[in-house]
């Protein structure tokens, strides 16, 4: 059982974990309508968002959200049509509309985002519907950049992969303090990618440290085999996994400053987005042998780049 400190303003907790008195600010079941994402396999069924206070549900500018005067949590499905110029206003909207949410709760700092888009690779050059997604993401942030209500000027964490099950879905923590965002040695910062991967590139930090009450967490990005901006170790999948725990690693380090110093064996959990099925065990096995206490899931997603076989995502509790 998660054992969690009083006054604490956010924690984090495995799905199927007993914690008594703790209003629940999120709950999400992977495989389910909060992730349609196939569960492969691990003993991570889903992930609970605690916190102290009392929240309040509602529905703003369609959005599902729950929130105090702290911390929130929203999440939204949407259609998400085949033609470019759709899913390019549908990312647009998206992100306004979650502007809306941040300005109705007075929760004006973005503190992660998660995005899962059906046929995500689908389309080719400039017409990749992930190329579109990131297209209309840029021109609603770029828009945002006037609001005062808002602040996106420290770009969350994320994660965005695709699934087989049509439409959109989003899932954003919103905070009243600024994430501080940590970026890789090991990598080129995802919003200076070169315009061979996408005229708008990705807005996304590796990570942020989220500071809410007491509670800080380390929040990584999804994360993958990349070095630089290229793909490493095309058709291997567990050297592909090395290769992300490492960079995992490498943004543990980078954030020692703000959080002390960390390994990954200090992980709260490890999700693995897995393309091919079939090597789920593998990879699954793998992971435990690096963090044998860390609690692992995986889930049948498509990575962002074809090449790429499998990415992760993890959080850290610091303090």
């Amino acid at each position: 059982m998660t054992v969690v400190k009083p006054d604490r303003g956010i924690d984090w907790a495995p799905l199927d974990d007993v914690v008594v008195d703790r209003p629940e600010l999120a709950h999400v079941a992977f495989n389910g309508t909060d992730l349609p994402l196939p569960r492969l396999g691990g003993a991570l069924a889903g992930e609970r968002w605690l916190t102290d206070g009392h929240t309040t549900a509602r529905q703003i500018a369609g959005w599902h959200v729950r929130a105090n005067d702290r911390i929130g949590w929203a999440s939204r499905r949407l259609d998400a049509p085949d033609t470019d110029e759709q899913l390019v206003e549908i990312a647009r909207r998206a992100y306004h509309d979650l502007f809306a949410v941040q300005q109705a709760t007075g929760l004006p700092h973005p503190q992660r985002v998660w995005h899962v888009l059906s046929d995500v690779v689908g389309g080719v050059g400039e017409a990749q519907r992930y190329r579109q997604f990131c297209r209309g993401r840029a021109e609603a942030l770029a828009e945002a950049d006037s609001d005062p209500e808002l602040d996106w000027s420290a770009l969350p964490p994320a994660t965005l992969v695709g699934s087989d099950a049509h439409g959109l879905w989003m899932h954003a923590l919103l905070g009243r303090q600024p994430i501080i965002p940590v970026e890789n040695p090991r990598q080129v910062s995802a919003y200076a990618y070169p315009l061979q991967y996408a005229a708008r590139p990705p807005a996304f930090a590796r990570a942020g440290v989220m500071t809410v009450g007491h509670a800080r967490y380390l929040l990584v990005s999804g994360t993958a085999a990349i070095v630089g901006h290229e793909s490493r170790h095309v058709g291997d999948a567990p050297a592909q996994l090395d290769e992300a725990l490492a960079n995992v690693a490498a943004v543990i380090a980078a954030a020692t400053p703000h959080i002390g110093h960390h390994r990954l064996a200090d992980l709260a959990c490890l999700k693995l987005y897995v393309r091919r099925p079939a090597d789920a065990p593998a990879l699954l096995a793998r992971a435990a042998a690096h963090l044998p206490d860390v609690p692992l899931g995986a889930l049948a997603a498509t990575v962002c780049r074809d090449e790429l076989l499998v990415e992760v995502e993890a959080h850290l509790r610091a303090a």
